[in-house]
């Protein structure tokens, strides 16, 4: 939405829009050419090297992006998880601070 906004407000006006809850989706319309997409460098790394997609520069101002991990609350947490959690919260508030 933030993105969107930006876009308005530069008077950007946008075709169709397609909305999908798969990155690989959105990765695949994109390469046959059916638009472009904002999506995290790590998500399309591959695909860039490949040159299946091309990096385009943004030039507008900066924003920031939420990140959100999700799980169970009841289910058996693994020693790896519960370390990435632990990183994840002191990341997060290192960031808040």
């Amino acid at each position: 939405m933030v993105f969107e906004k930006i876009l308005r407000e530069a008077g950007v006006r946008p075709g169709p829009v397609l909305e999908f809850s798969s990155i690989e989706a959105i990765k695949k319309c994109v390469i046959q050419q059916l638009g472009i997409t904002l999506l995290p460098r790590m998500a399309v790394e591959s695909e860039l090297s490949r040159g299946e997609l091309t990096d385009l520069q943004w030039q507008g101002p900066d924003f920031d992006t939420n990140t959100q991990v999700v799980y169970h609350k009841d289910k058996w947490i693994s020693s790896a998880l519960s370390a990435f959690l632990k990183l994840t919260r002191e990341m997060l508030a290192e960031r808040a601070g």
